[in-house]
């Protein structure tokens, strides 16, 4: 109707008026020549416009396709080199990989899952290792991990392994471990007694830490000691706290006055006994604890051992308040409430 009108309009015909077109030669050529050739022109203008818009619209989706392809492409590549950038851990503890799998910037394997071949070409910035990586022995897989425990021959491969990476310890200095040489010194109870004692002599029972003895190598003296306080009824000396080498969170550990108590303990592993410190330090009449994040580490320019301690620190205190007796009340004399089955007379085991 609007193209009807509009060339009409244009050649002065009153195209409304049947009257008009009927008695009108111009009209009557109009609508059988001239409207003809507009309507027909006018819908070839119509097709050209929508495959002009087809066009257009087939280019804007090709370049749409392309700005994602190329996004698409950046992506992969700042992935690519995300992941290259990203600093490889090498462990052989279980919860690791776990614990930052959500952490973009950590490549973490876990030993056993990798090859000795792969270990070779893998490029590894970080050793982190619950077993001794810096003295691990080639004479013979069997060596103490993390919980005090021995391997045995079903972890050779392991073993193997990580005489490898001992070997690339030595000949990558840029490789960072989370060891030192020697460092069970430090870290294992019956050790770091003996040091202590190394360096300090005496000094050490008398003002460091209480009289202690290896069950393993100095159980004799342990009963020696207990029947001289029990012959003087020394009763602040009668208590003794029974340890395990190289265990935490408070397991095995156990209060105790009685000699065949700390006697059976050796049944679960090797022990160190150290008298009961009586009176200890108490926190609104608990005993407790204070816990602290320190990380230590060696600078290799001046060769010496630089530690940072985290500001914040925790305080954990009893359950019950403290008084000299009823050893084997566990909430009483421990702070860490972690608890499992008891393995001796009176005693309760954390």
């Amino acid at each position: 109707g609007k193209l009807l009108r509009r060339a009409a309009k244009e050649y002065g015909i009153r195209w409304n008026d049947r009257d008009y077109i009927e008695n009108n030669p111009i009209a009557q050529v109009f609508l059988k020549e001239l409207f003809p050739q507009s309507l027909n022109q006018h819908r070839l203008k119509l097709d050209q416009i929508k495959q002009d818009r087809l066009k257009s619209n087939q280019q804007n989706q090709q370049k749409q396709e392309q700005v994602e392809e190329e996004e698409e492409q950046e992506q992969e590549e700042s992935k690519t080199n995300n992941t290259n950038n990203r600093i490889t851990i090498v462990t052989d503890i279980d919860y690791i990989k776990p614990a930052v799998k959500e952490l973009n910037y950590f490549n973490v394997h876990f030993i056993d899952d990798l090859t000795l071949a792969q270990l070779s070409t893998l490029p590894i910035h970080v050793l982190w290792m619950g077993q001794d990586i810096i003295n691990v022995s080639s004479s013979s897989s069997s060596s103490q991990d993390a919980e005090g425990a021995t391997t045995n021959d079903d972890n050779q491969d392991r073993h193997n392994k990580r005489l490898f990476l001992n070997t690339r310890l030595k000949s990558e200095r840029d490789i960072k471990v989370n060891q030192f040489p020697d460092e069970f010194k430090l870290t294992y109870k019956h050790t770091l007694v003996e040091t202590l004692t190394q360096y300090f002599g005496s000094l050490a029972f008398e003002s460091i830490i209480p009289v202690t003895y290896n069950l393993n190598s100095q159980l004799h003296y342990f009963i020696a000691n207990y029947l001289e306080n029990q012959s003087t009824d020394n009763t602040n000396n009668s208590a003794w706290i029974v340890k395990p080498w190289n265990r935490s969170r408070g397991l095995e550990i156990m209060t105790t006055d009685c000699s065949g108590a700390v006697i059976r303990s050796l049944e679960t592993g090797p022990k160190i006994v150290s008298q009961y410190i009586n009176p200890p330090a108490l926190y609104f009449n608990k005993k407790f604890d204070l816990r602290y994040i320190v990380l230590v580490k060696s600078n290799a320019k001046t060769n010496k051992l630089e530690a940072y301690v985290y500001k914040m620190f925790w305080i954990r205190s009893a359950n019950v308040d403290y008084s000299f007796d009823r050893f084997g009340e566990y909430e009483k004399h421990f702070t860490v409430m972690k608890k499992t089955s008891c393995s001796a007379a009176g005693s309760v085991l954390p």
